[in-house]
């Protein structure tokens, strides 16, 4: 026997009038509160900012960049045949590498102004790529992560890469040796 008599009505809304209300959830917001990734997301983003802004002003400082003593080599043979001419060269008489001679054809076809803006191209490609596997390997991985890490975590490794070294000027300022030595790695990853 059941204690309280049934009630008809006891599914309904003891006030009809008033429109029920959804209850947020706990990845929706309620009012006058964030949501709770958001602020977590601000500062992951914000703590990518160091390295981006070193990135950026080392590229800035690529602007006094002048050709070495291999690169015064590659200038005319680009200007007088062309990258084609460039990767026969290299093919035929130096070294075989056809794709360096490709990517020195790239920067030296703009002369003294392909080698100063050298290091901005190539800082922003090595960390495009970065970024781009690792939000691919966390998807991959089906990790949830805050917003910003992938950007975090590929510029970060974007300047130890590039700035960590006992001669930054090898690595990221001087393209014929960043062509050979610091570009393959970091495609490779891709």
């Amino acid at each position: 026997m059941n204690a309280h008599p049934e009630n008809p009505q006891s599914g309904r809304d003891p006030q009809p009038d008033r429109e029920p209300q959804p209850r947020p959830g706990p990845e929706e917001a309620r009012a006058g509160e964030e949501r709770p990734g958001s602020r977590t997301a601000l500062w992951v983003t914000a703590l990518a900012l160091p390295p981006l802004a070193l990135l950026a002003a080392a590229s800035w400082f690529g602007r006094w960049v002048r050709p070495s003593a291999d690169d015064w080599c590659f200038l005319p043979a680009v200007r007088d045949d062309g990258i084609t001419g460039l990767v026969g060269k290299f093919y035929f008489d130096d070294n075989g590498r056809v794709a360096n001679a490709f990517l020195v054809g790239a920067y030296a076809k703009f002369q003294v102004a392909g080698h100063q803006w050298y290091p901005a191209v190539s800082g922003v490609l090595i960390l495009a790529v970065l970024w781009a596997v690792a939000v691919l390997a966390l998807r991959r991985g089906g990790i949830t992560v805050p917003r910003g890490l992938p950007l975090l975590l590929a510029a970060m490794v974007t300047a130890l890469f590039l700035f960590v070294t006992p001669n930054t000027y090898k690595t990221f300022y001087w393209p014929a040796a960043s062509v050979s030595h610091t570009l393959p790695p970091v495609l490779a990853c891709a």
